[in-house]
């Protein structure tokens, strides 16, 4: 009995982060998330210059044990550069947690200004998102993908396919230096106006 809990334990600290990673971290790994797509979609890289942005969240963890709650951090890229992070917050359906990588692919600028024009965004029907199948030797057949969204769950063994996105909660984030770079900015804003106001 004690050696289970122990084991419980364990495990469950091993799904968590230490801590929040830090805009360069999240960039570094996107960069290497991107640069092993094509491992396990043949034509990946051609699938990610055809989209017009890319959401790349390269470590995705369960928090706590039993709860079923993962938790992620990631990157947006429209022609490679990178214009927002986002945080994933997903219940999710598997038993047994594992940490994974989760890529999306916005393939019309609808969708993606859609994407954009929220701080929250949800996940809210399996139609919203299409998960297609590779086929032979991991090739897609890109000209019969429809789908304004493309999604890719990829776990330590390769692509993962019985993973519902469905209910997944991607939210717009800021860093220390973003949102202290914004009240620098307002109170020089505010002390301009001051200034104004006291001018003859």
């Amino acid at each position: 009995m004690i050696s289970l809990l122990i084991f419980m334990m364990l495990f469950c600290f091993q799904s968590i982060p230490a801590q929040a990673e830090s805009a360069t971290e999240t960039n570094e790994r996107a960069d290497l998330m991107l640069a092993d797509f094509h491992h396990h979609v043949t034509n990946g890289d051609e699938l990610v210059k055809k989209a017009k942005a890319v959401l790349v969240l390269p470590r995705v963890y369960r928090i706590g044990l039993m709860s079923g709650n993962e938790h992620g951090e990631g990157v947006l890229r429209i022609n490679g550069k990178t214009e927002d992070y986002y945080l994933l917050d997903l219940l999710s359906n598997q038993l047994a947690a594992q940490r994974k990588s989760i890529i999306l692919l916005f393939m019309q600028d609808s969708s993606l200004a859609k994407f954009r024009s929220r701080p929250t965004w949800k996940i809210t029907e399996e139609a919203a998102l299409g998960m297609p199948k590779t086929g032979k030797q991991g090739f897609l057949d890109i000209r019969k993908l429809e789908d304004p969204v493309i999604g890719f769950v990829i776990g330590r063994k390769g692509l993962i396919y019985d993973l519902s996105l469905a209910g997944a909660v991607f939210t717009r984030m800021k860093f220390e230096k973003e949102i202290h770079a914004e009240e620098t900015a307002e109170i020089s804003s505010g002390t301009s106006e001051t200034t104004s106001e006291l001018s003859p």
